[in-house]
């Protein structure tokens, strides 16, 4: 039997009137439940502890019963005092009186944050800066904040960045984004962003003649935006002098990328060139005759002088060829 009072309102959940059996940790009569006409609650749902205040026995369990489905954040639900009598009942609160004053209604506001544009940029900026492998020092970063923020339950906010799978951190990139409260999802988005780094290359001092061997003088670093450059190219002069020469002709301030260089060829074809290989532990030096041009580092057939047997080494700085 639920009895309804005037003046104070006193509920009566009384043991007959509900056949569901009391929880284990409801205890005797006396708990007190006043309402409040407006309150905030966490979310996702509505606790009674968190519209009302509660003395007496069993407060403690009283206020973690469930009433509703709290509104969205930022939102609010009107509950009145009939609805949370139903849900005590249901609950199995039938040998707890329950003196119920206050408001008849409360106005439960779900809290919420606003995780802000700025916020969303910050971070992806932050993730950029960690996962590009460039010098933050000489990079810059520029990102496209949302247009609007994200209203969110209270708790700790995490971002999760993913870059398309083309992008190389250069230029203009996507990134889809994750974002948590409390490590639950709460949205899905894309944000642009454009990373523009300077690198060291290596750029002609001079007009540089095709098929000229490049010298020290002919070249000299500079900065430029990795993003501008067409084609891989050298950081450093000493990279390029003395070992390539020009495929085409090459103007002052161009950068000198690895197509328009050929490798210098050290050895020609026909040509006798000086050999030395191990043998016995000891290093013996000869000469050969080259089958075929070689540059550095390129593998050369020889034929022996004397025997003509062909053999293979490799060209050496000098122009040795060097058998291993």
């Amino acid at each position: 039997m639920v009895k309804i009072c005037a003046g104070l309102s006193l509920i009566v959940l009384a043991a007959a009137s509900v056949a569901v059996a009391a929880p284990a940790n409801s205890v005797a009569a006396g708990a007190v439940v006043v309402f409040r006409e407006e309150a905030y609650v966490k979310g996702p749902v509505v606790r009674l502890g968190e519209i009302a205040e509660i003395e007496g026995a069993g407060a403690a369990a009283l206020g973690d019963v469930e009433i509703v489905a709290a509104a969205q954040p930022g939102a609010s639900k009107r509950l009145d005092a009939g609805l949370v009598v139903a849900r005590l009942r249901n609950a199995g609160y039938d040998r707890l009186e329950v003196e119920v004053k206050g408001a008849k209604s409360v106005e439960a506001k779900t809290l919420h944050q606003e995780i802000t544009p700025d916020m969303i940029a910050g971070d992806l900026r932050s993730y950029i800066e960690q996962s590009m492998p460039w010098d933050p020092l000489v990079t810059e970063v520029e990102v496209v904040p949302p247009q609007q923020g994200i209203i969110a339950a209270e708790g700790e906010v995490g971002f999760a960045w993913r870059p398309s799978l083309d992008y190389a951190f250069v230029g203009q990139g996507s990134f889809r984004g994750s974002v948590t409260v409390d490590g639950a999802p709460v949205r899905t988005l894309t944000c642009k962003a454009t990373v523009e780094t300077y690198v060291n290359v290596v750029v002609a001092a001079a007009t540089i003649a095709q098929g000229k061997i490049i010298m020290p003088g002919d070249v000299a670093k500079e900065t430029r935006l990795l993003s501008s450059l067409k084609e891989p190219s050298f950081q450093n002069p000493s990279e390029v002098a003395g070992r390539f020469t020009a495929r085409n002709s090459i103007v002052p301030g161009q950068v000198i990328g690895k197509r328009l260089v050929a490798p210098r060829v050290l050895v020609r074809r026909k040509q006798l060139v000086g050999v030395e290989m191990a043998s016995g532990g000891l290093e013996v030096q000869t000469q050969a005759e080259a089958q075929s041009d070689a540059a550095e580092g390129e593998p050369v057939v020889c034929l022996n002088v004397n025997s003509k047997q062909p053999f293979v080494g490799v060209v050496r700085a000098d122009g040795i060829v060097v058998v291993q």
